[in-house]
Formats: C-alpha cells, structure tokens, sequence
C-alpha cells in the first residue's frame, strides 16, 4: 500500500498537502504514490532512486539538482529548514532511517547533535559492519567511516583495474558492489571464455559460449528460411 492509499484510506489529509513551494497537489500525489507506507512503523519508504540510503527525486520547478525525499516532504509539512541544520532520523523510536519520508519521523539537529546520537544509537555501518575503535576511522568533519568498507572497496578498485583493456587503461565504468563473473546465462567470464568488445558505452566483457550459439542459431534460422527468387 502507498502512502498516498494508506492516507486516503482514512480519510485524513496530511500536513504535507499544505504545499509551501509551489509544487501543486499533483506534484505532491505523485510524491506520495512513490513511496510505500509501513504499516509496523508508520514509515514512508521511498521506492525510487536512493543516494547513500536516501531518496532522491529531480523537480526541475525547486532545483537543478536532485533533491532529498526526507527534506522535501519535511519542508512541505513544516516550512523552510533553518540553515546549517541537518535532519535526523528517529531511529531510536523505530523509524528505518534515511530511506523514510515520513516528516514526523525527522527532526532538525545541529550537525554536533547528529553526530552524538549517531554515535549511541548506530553501532554499525550501512552494511554491518560494528563500530568498534580497530574498525572506525574518523574524519575530518567529525563522521565515523567504516575500515572494513574502505578495505572492500580499495579491493573492489583493484578488481576492477585488473578486468580493464589491457595496458591498464580503464574505458568502461562498472558498480563496484557488481562486478560481474559470469554472463546472464550462466557461463563464467574468465579465461577464453571472454572476449573484450567495443560498444559505445566503453569496453566490455563479452562471452564467446553465447556468441557461439548464437551464430549456430542464425546459421540454423537462415537455413530453414526458403529463398526468394524474383520472376
């Protein structure tokens, strides 16, 4: 059920309809019916393009630059952000973090607030990894970074220089998290397996077991097809 169903159903008009930016109720159901309501919770989770956990859309009308989905729908609701305030996500009350855009579930803190509770109620990173001092680095603007994160993705990087066109130079762009071994097929794409084709996104892995059957099948298909001959 989407938040802007869940809202409907009973029959209440929430305080985000009390547009502030000019967006116009359209605009702010099309906001809504992206994202899904959480029954257990009460939470908005937002279903569409994330960035670093949270949701973002584009409005042109606001913005040339994307948008947070937690801040907007807290602007809407409550007026203007006061400046150098960050939001903070009630996760100690239940709330599932940055990915929800319920505005009662956020409150505006100083970027030393949001350190602090971050510090006693996160005990680990976005993927599990625990905060202990071996495993924590701090940095410059006072934020906890995860060792074991950066140590994967320094490895990830290597990956994928090594998979790169030979001579090192790196012309194609893959997701570290999805560096990829084996073809939608199944085959794995290592040894002479693979071959490297030019597209013009870049350069690619390619595997020859399916370059393979498929020539066989356009060889096959050309043969059952008859001939046209001109009169």
């Amino acid at each position: 059920m989407t938040v802007l169903q869940a809202l409907s159903k009973r029959g209440v008009r929430p305080s985000v309809y009390q547009d502030r930016l000019g967006l116009g109720v359209s605009a702010i159901d099309k906001l809504l019916a992206n994202m899904e309501f959480i029954e257990s919770s009460g939470c908005w989770e937002w279903q569409g393009a994330l960035s670093n956990g949270a949701g973002v859309v584009h409005l042109r009308k606001l913005s040339d630059s994307v948008i947070q989905v937690h801040r907007l729908c807290f602007e809407l609701a409550n007026g203007q952000i006061e400046e150098n305030r960050h939001l903070h996500h009630k996760i100690e009350e239940g709330c599932m973090g940055r990915g929800c855009g319920n505005p009662d579930h956020v409150k505006p803190v100083t970027s030393a607030e949001h350190r602090r509770i971050h510090g006693e109620f996160i005990d680990t990173c976005t993927h599990g990894h625990p905060y202990t001092p071996e495993n924590t680095a701090i940095t410059l603007e006072g934020w906890r970074r995860c060792r074991e994160c950066d140590r994967i993705r320094a490895y990830l990087s290597r990956e994928h220089e090594r998979r790169s066109e030979p001579g090192g130079r790196i012309k194609y762009k893959w997701h570290q998290d999805k560096l990829k071994t084996h073809c939608k097929y199944g085959h794995p794409l290592s040894g002479e397996n693979v071959y490297w084709a030019k597209t013009r996104w870049g350069v690619y892995p390619m595997c020859r077991e399916c370059r393979y059957r498929l020539n066989k099948e356009c060889i096959s298909r050309k043969k059952r097809t008859p001939s046209v001959v001109a009169q």
